[in-house]
């Protein structure tokens, strides 16, 4: 079993929150530009009886990376360090009542996955939880889980 040793579910929750605020006042920024620049570019375009030309390709890339961030922040991921690994906690929780009346192994990190094995009279199967560090590596309240033996 997993249990959280360390931080705290609703810090990073809110810390996630946050983050997903700031995003989205990025995201009216950048469009706030894209509409100046595109009626700057109208009139000019007027003014020289020429051909409106498309607004930066770069602000169209930011715009697109930041609606992606703001996504992951307001997709209700919960991701907790295991070792060395981050994990989405809520996955977790969700997973593990779903195999009640089944046997669970200790869970075990591998590279950059958590594994769950687990066993029933009929079947058996494993549950892969994938390190997602690289998407929350701006967060500092990431809860710390540890494995514990089940009991």
């Amino acid at each position: 079993m997993l249990t959280i040793v360390s931080g705290g579910i609703e810090k990073v929750k809110a810390e996630m929150k946050q983050q997903a605020k700031w995003k989205g006042d990025e995201i009216k920024s950048v469009k706030n530009q894209i509409k100046s620049w595109k009626e700057a570019e109208k009139k000019a375009a007027k003014e020289e009886e020429r051909k409106v030309n498309d607004y930066p390709k770069e602000l169209d890339h930011k715009l697109k990376d930041l609606e992606f961030m703001r996504e992951k922040y307001s997709s209700g991921a919960v991701p907790a360090r295991v070792g060395d690994i981050v994990i989405n906690f809520a996955v977790y929780l969700k997973a593990i009542p779903k195999l009640k009346g089944c046997k669970i192994y200790p869970e075990e990190i591998h590279g950059h996955e958590l594994i769950i094995l687990y066993t029933d009279k009929e079947s058996k199967g494993r549950i892969h939880l994938y390190d997602i560090s690289k998407l929350y590596s701006e967060l500092k309240n990431i809860p710390l889980a540890e494995i514990q033996a089940n009991g």
